[in-house]
């Protein structure tokens, strides 16, 4: 029980981020949806979690990689690259923003770039420490605007496609992960850290839901927070949710091309330098608005291949063990 509910805490962390801090991205999928549908959205994350930890347990990958074969492995960091370039771009300028609307102070974006990268290079342990502070605080943030709020009104429209999409947008960055920590669990703790999961992040998707729906704007838990005189509590728990997933997209795209660059260093610079482009021509809200769905399909091509894989690796199994028995 233990273990699957710390399984179930490192998925979560890894999902929640800036887009649930924002509200941007949940007010995309579910703005003029049903109540169940960001509630099945959470509870398929639960699925997905499940899932990986169980390929995780049952499959045995060559070396640390997820996939099998070079093209695999190319296409599986070509899906993680694009997840997160835009990742960062979006946190780059929502970061700008937030800060701005918060202190009335612009032009900030460049510092939180170098803090960023700052940290990418000297090592991620203190990002670790603020995803332990983040995420309850995020949580606790959302638990308390809920409550606020007007209370729930039912109707929407049952695209549980959306469900889907936004499930696939948030489990690229957490497919490694899962898939490592599924290799020395047991089924109690895989089904543990499934359930809990899914209920923590149906719950969580139908408060923020139900909270930003009728607010708008870019970023809507903002809005609705300061509505609520929450204005600089807001302002700060969600630029720590910024912050930190801006320094794990660059993090994580630095390093899937720093072999190209030879110094990490250099692919900081890269990734910096062809985003700022992105950040003069779009808005913060359009970046999610525009992109955020290509991630959703770079994480069900994700999924395919992950399962493709498996697939493929169980049936050489068996006819290694056919040959072996023959002989």
């Amino acid at each position: 029980m233990k273990d699957g509910l710390k399984c179930a805490a490192v998925f979560i962390g890894t999902v929640i981020g800036a887009g649930f801090a924002t509200g941007q991205e949940v007010l995309l999928y579910f703005g003029n949806s049903d109540i169940s549908v960001p509630v099945l959205a959470g509870l398929t994350l639960g699925l997905f979690c499940a899932y990986f930890m169980r390929v995780g347990a049952s499959v045995s990958f060559d070396g640390d990689g997820i996939f099998s074969g070079k093209k695999a492995e190319l296409f599986y960091d070509a899906c993680m690259y694009i997840c997160a370039y835009v990742t960062f771009i979006a946190m780059f300028s929502g970061a700008e923003t937030l800060f701005y609307k918060t202190f009335g102070i612009g032009y900030t974006g460049i510092i939180w770039v170098v803090l960023a990268a700052f940290i990418s290079v000297n090592g991620l342990k203190f990002m670790k420490i603020l995803n332990g502070v983040a995420v309850p605080v995020i949580m606790a943030l959302i638990t308390v605007i809920f409550l606020k709020s007007a209370p729930y009104e039912p109707g929407g429209r049952l695209n549980f496609l959306n469900s889907v999409t936004y499930s696939a947008m948030n489990i690229v960055l957490s497919m490694g992960i899962m898939v490592r920590l599924g290799r020395n669990a047991d089924k109690k703790t895989i089904a543990t850290a499934g359930i809990c999961s899914g209920v923590v992040m149906a719950a969580l998707l139908a408060m923020i839901t139900l909270a930003v729906r009728k607010s708008g704007g870019e970023m809507p838990m903002f809005t609705v927070a300061e509505s609520h005189s929450l204005k600089y509590a807001a302002g700060i728990v969600i630029l720590l949710a910024v912050f930190t997933t801006m320094v794990s997209a660059l993090e994580t795209a630095a390093d899937i091309i720093s072999p190209v660059f030879k110094r990490k260093t250099a692919a900081i610079v890269f990734v910096f330098i062809t985003s700022v482009p992105f950040i003069i021509l779009f808005s913060f809200e359009s970046l999610i608005e525009y992109f955020y769905p290509l991630v959703s399909g770079m994480g069900c091509l994700a999924v395919i291949a992950l399962s493709i894989s498996v697939f493929l690796k169980k049936r050489s199994r068996k006819a290694s063990k056919s040959v072996d028995n023959n002989n």
